[in-house]
């Protein structure tokens, strides 16, 4: 069923403004018309849903940067959830949806993980219930992001599968391209690179067809990680340069996913044998995160870092920077990654 505003007015059902459901209402208001100011600074490329039309919060906040706007969403995390239940049970599912699109940024940068899914899952209940086939593709897409970050990849694969195939029924083929590299970017989080190149070939095919840089870029880099994780270095690095220059020249700018392709360019460096290359552009990669305040990213490149010493023969290096992966790790509650790390650690000292 189509998005019509007529069917989300403007005023509250309860006319009294102080009533517990006109203050819920107007929290959710407030956190909806916030949270979009931010993932307009912050995530500029993500897809917009449909917009309920709601009263204006007595002071609507405005953000001059990016820091002021993650340290916004930093502040109200601890309310997204009690957010969410109170979205939903206003029984208006296109405000739930809009609230957990509108809340993508802080769940991009800060990965809260049980959160994450938390919020997803409810968002697409919202969605299923809405029937708006843009709403269930996103909050399908989101969820199973999330759920690849808990090392659910089955399950992750089979909500992007619900996505591409109603991306196919709308003749989208951003959509299908979109969604086609998220169940590769699952295969190749799970360590199923041979089955990974499959989805995300097809993606990059798909996005170079429709002259998409961004989507090359973002299904490149993991195209050619796969590729150089599995020994074909000559392939990958050229695609990693070009999605890391692609990723770069994007207006607006979509710096995350710029540093990301750096990072994997290093890495791919690392895996040719390039061992002072891939160190330089992994430390410059890390600096890139830390200005953006991505801390998982700061830890992920960190393990990276060790893992090049390792290759090149610098144990002692190594061990420094695993153990300071770790101790980032620990400090964001990333029990998987802990787990990965101590069992480099382990490896290490028993060489």
């Amino acid at each position: 069923m189509p998005y019509r505003p007529e069917d989300h007015p403007t005023e509250s059902a309860d006319s009294n403004p102080r009533s517990p459901r006109s203050i819920e209402q107007r929290l959710v208001t407030h956190l909806l018309q916030a949270a979009r100011a931010c993932a307009q600074l912050l995530t500029p490329h993500h897809r917009v849903l449909p917009r309920p039309l709601l009263g204006r919060p007595v002071e609507p906040l405005r953000f001059t940067n990016r820091h002021e706007a993650l340290a916004w969403l930093e502040a109200i995390a601890p309310a997204v959830g009690p957010a969410m239940i109170t979205a939903v049970d206003q029984g208006d599912p296109a405000v739930a949806c809009a609230l957990a699109s509108d809340l993508w940024p802080l769940f991009h940068y800060h990965r809260d993980v049980p959160m994450w899914i938390i919020v997803y899952e409810a968002g697409l209940r919202a969605a299923l219930r809405w029937g708006e086939p843009m709403a269930i593709r996103e909050m399908s897409s989101a969820l199973a992001l999330g759920l690849v970050a808990a090392a659910r990849h089955t399950e992750a694969a089979t909500h992007y599968s619900r996505a591409a195939a109603l991306a196919h029924a709308a003749g989208d083929r951003s959509g299908v391209a979109q969604y086609t590299s998220g169940i590769g970017a699952a295969l190749h989080d799970a360590e199923l690179y041979d089955q990974a190149q499959s989805f995300l070939g097809e993606a990059f095919s798909l996005y170079s067809d429709l002259d998409d840089r961004r989507g090359t870029g973002l299904a490149g880099m993991l195209l050619a990680s796969a590729a150089a994780r599995q020994g074909y270095v000559d392939f990958a690095l050229p695609i990693l340069r070009m999605a890391r220059a692609d990723l770069t020249s994007l207006q607006p700018l979509d710096p995350l996913n710029a540093a990301r392709a750096l990072a994997y360019l290093g890495e791919g460096y690392s895996l040719a044998g390039q061992h002072d290359l891939a160190a330089a552009t992994l430390v410059q990669a890390r600096r890139e995160f830390a200005e953006l305040g991505h801390h998982h990213w700061i830890a992920r490149t960190t393990e990276f870092l060790g893992q090049a010493a390792e290759r090149s023969g610098q144990q002692d290096v190594a061990r420094g920077w695993y153990t300071a992966s770790l101790n980032q790790y620990t400090v964001l509650a990333s029990t998987r990654d802990e787990k990965r790390l101590n069992d480099r650690l382990a490896a290490l000292l028993a060489s």
